[in-house]
């Protein structure tokens, strides 16, 4: 299959510093798992894994959900397979294949052989299904049981995604158990673990919360087939029995293995894709390509005004400019907003775009699951009636903590937005519509792809097509890669381009939405 063929993981051979936690290419002994201790090789499954949710993922997510558009004033032809939905089985392969080569080194932690470890295999254990959830979600079915064995087998079977699912959920059970049952010999987790830095405690919230989101993500299914109800149900009551705790405000959880802006290694990954180049001089090409999209311009720009826009987009006139997808040319040039000083802190003005960035940037963390996803999870789970609580207080908690994140001033925002329609909690009828669309806006520019997958499952927000599409809907998932298809085509199943707007993820249940055109 693909790039199990080469399953070995990139190891991070010094733990004398942070920043050595991103050597990850330096193997002089050709290190293997087995004779390499899991406290050396977490910091790059961590960041390794990352890296493709940040960049590749992410902008996917971000163009398919119309946050983003071309820069169409400097750039032609931009985005025009994603914008025309014409893809194939080499579209944004590197999803597929980097996250499945990269999360081999959880596997190797999990399967280690090294005493006293069970801390750092928890660890492991939870991190592997987080990226695991995001393989089924935007394939369906992939190699999960036979997955990550090298050598052993190079043409791993498929397995049903609903399958998958319920061992996932399984996965983080045990992590959690051993978690709490650590012996006392179980090694201290420390500066090796990039996200928590050792914190047990939220390791077990953070795993509670990738539970409560497997859950939900089913939930439209549960509506229409008994058997998941039924999951569903004694699954939430083993949560509230056990009174479990989730990610709450101000506990985002982000990854930073040393970022700086030493070597392009080293750049934090969004901002090494979007924010300056190495010597800090200027923006990179791809921070000057991409403009916020007309769609999402609008509706930060429309009552309320967001005030959040200024930190997401760069302002013209106090609002952001967009421009519809799919549009090649203007007659006269036009503002188009860039993204903004949320994630590039602004040292000046004057350049191209509109704002001049810092390489202080390049040092940021990066977003894992942000505070405000995991409130929206929490305020859609009461809101169902799987959770006791206020889904209101969530909801507002979770647009809260997105102007946390961003830096933006709130002010009367919630009291402004509450009336609504489609926007605020009161005013909108459809409580999922109100929290997909904040939802949308908390994971902007940040985790895009996380805001396709809910925009597949529940058909909120309901955003435009770009004017070039040849089809009336987004796909509903993405095809097997190429490599795939070379490696592993005993197993891979059988694919046509007409089958991502055919086939379906097992919880996606919602009829495909054709969607206005910009």
């Amino acid at each position: 299959m693909k790039t199990l063929k080469i399953f070995l993981p990139f190891l991070a051979l010094s733990l004398f510093s942070c920043s050595d936690f991103l050597d990850v290419n330096e193997t002089p002994n050709n290190a293997t798992a087995d004779i390499v201790p899991p406290n050396l090789i977490l910091a790059a499954a961590h960041s390794n894994s990352y890296r493709t949710i940040a960049t590749t993922a992410n902008e996917l997510g971000n163009v398919w959900m119309n946050n983003w558009g071309a820069n169409i004033n400097a750039f032609t032809g931009g985005y025009a397979d994603e914008f025309s939905l014409a893809i194939n089985a080499s579209f944004n392969q590197a999803i597929w294949n980097n996250i499945y080569l990269n999360t081999a080194n959880y596997s190797n932690i999990i399967k280690s052989e090294f005493p006293n470890y069970e801390n750092h295999k928890s660890i492991a254990r939870i991190m592997k299904t987080y990226y695991f959830q995001y393989l089924v979600d935007l394939y369906g079915d992939i190699p999960y049981s036979e997955a990550h064995l090298g050598g052993a087998n190079l043409a791993p079977s498929y397995d049903d995604d609903k399958e998958i699912y319920r061992d996932l959920y399984e996965q983080l059970d045990v992590a959690i158990n051993d978690i709490q049952n650590a012996p006392a010999t179980a090694k201290p987790v420390g500066s090796e673990d990039v996200i928590m830095n050792g914190n047990m405690g939220r390791w077990i919230r953070f795993a509670n919360t990738l539970k409560l989101r497997l859950l939900i993500r089913q939930s439209e299914l549960a509506l229409t087939n008994a058997e998941t109800q039924t999951y569903l149900n004694t699954k939430f009551a083993e949560l509230v029995a056990d009174g479990a705790q989730f990610i709450g405000p101000g506990e985002t959880v982000t990854i930073n293995p040393g970022y700086s802006n030493s070597s392009t290694t080293r750049q934090n990954p969004f901002y090494n894709r979007w924010g300056l180049s190495l010597n800090g001089s200027a923006v990179t090409q791809s921070y000057r390509f991409v403009g916020a999209s007309f769609d999402i311009a609008n509706n930060l720009n429309s009552l309320p005004p967001d005030p959040r826009r200024g930190r997401q987009f760069t302002l013209f006139s106090g609002n952001v400019a967009g421009v519809k997808q799919g549009q090649a040319s203007v007659s006269t040039p036009v503002a188009i907003s860039s993204l903004g000083v949320a994630f590039f802190p602004t040292t000046g003005v004057g350049t191209p775009t509109g704002v001049t960035t810092s390489a202080t940037g390049s040092a940021q963390n990066g977003f894992i699951m942000t505070a405000s996803e995991s409130l929206f999870l929490q305020a859609e789970a009461v809101h169902r009636g799987y959770l006791p609580g206020n889904a209101k207080a969530l909801f507002d908690a979770g647009i809260s903590q997105s102007f946390t994140m961003t830096g933006a001033t709130i002010g009367g925002y919630l009291t402004a937005v509450d009336s609504q329609v489609g926007k605020g909690w009161t005013a909108t009828a459809n409580k999922i519509e109100a929290i997909m669309y904040q939802k949308r806006i908390a994971l902007l520019n940040t985790h895009g792809i996380e805001s396709f997958i809910e925009y597949t499952r529940t058909g909120f927000p309901r955003v435009p097509l770009a004017i070039t599409k040849q089809y009336p809907s987004k796909p509903n998932r993405l095809m097997y890669p190429s490599t795939e298809l070379s490696n592993n085509s005993a197993n891979v199943p059988t694919q046509a381009l007409a089958d991502v707007f055919s086939t379906f993820v097992f919880w996606d249940v919602t009829p495909p939405v054709a969607e206005p055109v910009n």
